[in-house]
């Protein structure tokens, strides 16, 4: 059964994504190991995400609880960077979707590095959607997780997520108690710890209101970012906070600034979603300098942007998604803890019994003591009152004795 199951996948996949590839590539994917189907999808992740994500689905739609621990990690793996394809197409339902499915292998499992990295990527899409309470949630979850498989790398990541977001929400004393322990984990000695500390102080310096300071790190976290290529997000999110800065020093000329180097930067790297972000404070920015014109153009080109990444509906449906996954987790959880008091009750049940009968075979055991001792003190006052009869009777017959040697004497003297 299961193997026409997989048939009809693999049918229905390459019928959707794949019509280019001939029968024969398909029915020979299908053929592949599971480590063969892995080692192709990382093969193909960076340059072909489209054949990497069908390699990866072979793999994940494989999985079953009689797999050994190495191919469930797998099949987890692959979930999580089938989720991570959709992500950078900003397909952020799909990725929700596979995600989800991916959390709930992991927690099966165990396997806390993957489920931290998938709560971190869930947390951005909140965060893209600008709602940093739900953000703020998945990145705790992320960096309970980190703790949980004692990865420093993951634990600081989600750490400087957790600390803008707490300061968007503009919770500053939780967030500089979280920047005081991103300090201390100085094990950590890549690159982008140095950028993360930078960056997240840099927002609390700003949130603060100590503007001078925070422009200093911002500068110097985008020196970083560009000197060690640590990608455009990083690039962005420092030239981001820099004009959002000067605009609220009212330096709107140096606010521009920024926003049109992270506009470029974003149509360079056709990164998206920095380029709709880019967009709507262009248009911001230009209302505020009343230049009606540019004012315009840049909200009409962030309308048509944000209509494709930011929708709504689609995100209402994200929401719902992840509420149906809390909702069976917590319905999981119910039923365990369901079964579990049921056992518990036995258990209480099955001691409640055993210490009555205890009890019972005790007051038993009391019960024929006392018949013992009463049995044996009533044979005791009746062989000491033998005892003394006998004594008695003893004594008599010893008179009697006497008495009769003594009538026997005085007939002879008389004799």
């Amino acid at each position: 059964m299961r193997r026409i199951i997989n048939i009809l996948f693999f049918i229905a996949l390459s019928t959707i994504c794949f019509n280019g590839w001939s029968n024969v590539d398909i029915s020979y994917m299908a053929t592949l190991s599971n480590d063969s189907l892995y080692q192709q999808g990382n093969k193909h992740f960076i340059t072909k995400s489209d054949s990497a994500i069908f390699y990866y689905s072979i793999l994940y739609n494989r999985y079953n609880e009689t797999m050994t621990t190495t191919h469930k990690d797998m099949c987890a793996n692959a979930m999580l960077k089938t989720g991570i394809l959709y992500y950078k197409k900003n397909n952020y339902s799909e990725a929700m979707d596979i995600w989800i499915k991916g959390l709930k292998i992991s927690q099966n499992n165990k396997f806390y590095d993957i489920l931290s990295q998938i709560y971190i990527y869930i947390g951005n899409i909140y965060s893209v959607h600008i709602d940093y309470e739900q953000s703020v949630a998945f990145y705790m979850k992320s960096v309970e997780a980190a703790q949980q498989c004692n990865n420093i790398e993951l634990y600081n990541h989600a750490l400087n997520n957790l600390i803008c977001s707490l300061c968007y929400c503009e919770k500053t004393e939780e967030a500089r108690k979280y920047l005081a322990i991103l300090k201390s984990n100085k094990n950590d000695k890549r690159i982008r710890y140095r950028y993360d500390l930078l960056i997240s102080s840099a927002i609390l310096l700003s949130c603060e209101e100590n503007i001078e300071d925070a422009i200093k790190h911002y500068q110097q976290a985008a020196q970083v970012a560009i000197k060690e290529d640590l990608g455009a997000q990083c690039i962005g999110a420092a030239y981001n906070g820099l004009a959002k800065t000067y605009v609220h020093t009212n330096e709107l000329d140096s606010a521009l600034k920024y926003f049109h180097l992270n506009e470029d930067l974003a149509r360079n790297t056709g990164t998206t979603d920095l380029l709709a972000v880019s967009l709507g404070n262009l248009a911001a920015i230009y209302e505020r300098k009343h230049d009606i014109n540019n004012q315009r153009y840049y909200k009409t080109l962030y309308i048509e942007l944000s209509d494709s990444i930011y929708n709504q509906r689609e995100f209402n449906s994200l929401k719902n998604a992840q509420f149906l996954y809390e909702l069976d987790s917590h319905n999981e959880i119910i039923s365990q803890l369901t079964v579990q008091r049921e056992l518990d009750e036995q258990k209480i049940s099955q001691q409640r019994r055993l210490i009555l009968t205890i009890s019972i075979g005790l007051l038993l055991g009391c019960i024929l003591l006392a018949y013992i001792w009463k049995q044996k003190r009533h044979l005791t006052l009746a062989y000491n009152e033998l005892y003394n009869r006998n004594q008695e009777a003893l004594k008599r017959y010893r008179l009697h004795n006497l008495e009769t040697q003594h009538q026997n004497g005085s007939q002879t003297h008389y004799i």
